[in-house]
């Protein structure tokens, strides 16, 4: 005897909760983009002194770990690379994530 289970699918609010979300976060960066541009047209000269403090090698290694990491965690078998990429967030490495069907 076979027992069928009827798995329940909510498209409509699947949907409009995928709205809801998007919204939410053009409101939130939105404003996070108003504010900046706010306070960079008042305060010119504070912004070009501080752009001078900035180290333009630390700016470019930061964003070529952050684009590779996002690169390399959306490879299919990326558990060999995780601790690698991982190691520069707080000096050590973190343990490899379990999937939910590994038991």
């Amino acid at each position: 005897m076979s027992m069928l289970v009827e798995i329940h699918r909510d498209d409509l609010a699947s949907k409009t909760g995928m709205w809801l979300f998007l919204f939410t976060e053009m409101l939130l960066f939105g404003g996070l983009f108003v504010v900046y541009t706010v306070y960079r047209f008042r305060n010119q000269v504070a912004f070009h002194l501080a752009a001078g403090e900035l180290s333009v090698v630390i700016g470019t290694l930061n964003t070529v770990i952050l684009l590779t990491s996002s690169a390399t965690l959306q490879q299919p078998d990326n558990r060999k690379l995780f601790p690698f990429l991982s190691a520069g967030e707080c000096g050590q490495p973190h343990p490899p994530q379990r999937s939910l069907d590994s038991g």
